[in-house]
């Protein structure tokens, strides 16, 4: 129904967000550098790369090749036993899970130790990379990483009430500069108060409220300033 998406140019050609709005999936763009709120994406990827972290080290992956197998065998292993609300990714997408050759508790046709034993090497050693995956996913680190997630401190914003025509400065980290810019000023607020829209210097920058500040009353003097100079010019 929705598409969490941060602000990367390769979202924000014409096509992609186009080709989903027209499958009826609304596309939400994050503020600028606020990547918490993607949490939820961030953290997938996180676990992801623990997971992969462990196959690697887990069947000694020396090659490229197997490098390519143990990033397909944990994908395919987060599909099948990461649930959430009693399905699994692939229940979700196809309806049912998929098939495994070769498993012990598979009710193929074909017996799984005939199978295993007459396979050749190279396919021995991506079961072996597949039992690994399903092992790293079921491990106790899903649990560990939730409690961590849940102690961690949460970011907090100085929530001083800005209102539409406020003049404010926006911290910006962009190459070559980092720090605060402006002055801006506040053009829209989203109903959670958490998502601002900024005219600064002829753009329109989308910003979280953590990374706006109040202008002081010397930069907000300079501000009107300059407007009257505009004015009159």
């Amino acid at each position: 129904m929705v598409l969490i998406v941060d602000q990367g140019r390769e979202f924000f050609g014409e096509e992609f967000p186009q080709r989903l709005m027209e499958q009826g999936v609304m596309v939400h763009f994050t503020d600028t550098h606020s990547p918490w709120q993607n949490s939820r994406t961030e953290k997938a990827g996180g676990l992801f790369k623990e997971k992969l972290h462990l196959v690697l080290e887990e069947t000694s992956a020396m090659t490229k090749h197997d490098l390519d197998l143990c990033i397909k065998e944990t994908q395919i292993a987060r599909n099948r036993f990461f649930h959430r609300s009693g399905f699994s990714p692939y229940q979700r997408a196809f309806g049912v899970n998929p098939r495994l050759p070769a498993s012990l508790v598979s009710d193929d046709l074909m017996n799984p130790t005939l199978l295993q034993a007459s396979a050749s090497s190279d396919m021995q050693k991506s079961w072996e990379i597949r039992d690994a995956a399903a092992t790293a996913w079921v491990r106790q680190q899903d649990v560990d990483a939730v409690r961590r997630s849940v102690k961690a401190m949460t970011r907090k914003a100085d929530m001083k009430q800005l209102s539409v025509g406020d003049w404010v400065f926006v911290w910006r980290s962009i190459p070559g500069f980092s720090g605060w810019s402006g002055p801006g000023v506040v053009l829209a607020i989203s109903p959670t108060e958490r998502s601002l829209w900024i005219s600064l210097r002829g753009h329109l920058l989308k910003a979280s409220r953590e990374h706006l500040r109040p202008a002081t009353s010397e930069e907000h003097l300079g501000a009107e300033l300059i407007r009257e100079c505009r004015q009159k010019c």
